[in-house]
């Protein structure tokens, strides 16, 4: 991922990156005690020169998250990700 973020992506969760957050909302619903957790964040929803407005991860099912944002290019603060 490395080349990724030096291209100058952010991912939609703000606390998604480069630096080991234990804020970034995992993609993998089955978290926490028994469940990997490092392998939990397989999916990066990725953006360049645009901003985040909102940020919210849909859990439908046990094994995937749904990503739903939207997208803006004005300078507005990063969302913190809600988990519905």
């Amino acid at each position: 991922m490395a080349p990724i973020w030096q291209a100058g992506f952010k991912d939609v969760d703000q606390f998604c990156g480069p630096v080991e957050d234990p804020r970034c909302n995992k993609t993998l619903p089955k978290t926490g005690p028994g469940f990997p957790t490092k392998a939990a964040k397989f999916d990066y929803i990725l953006g360049r020169g645009v901003n985040f407005r909102s940020c919210r991860l849909h859990t439908p099912t046990e094994d995937h998250r749904i990503v739903i944002s939207d997208l803006t290019v004005a300078d507005v603060p990063r969302p913190v990700c809600t988990v519905t």
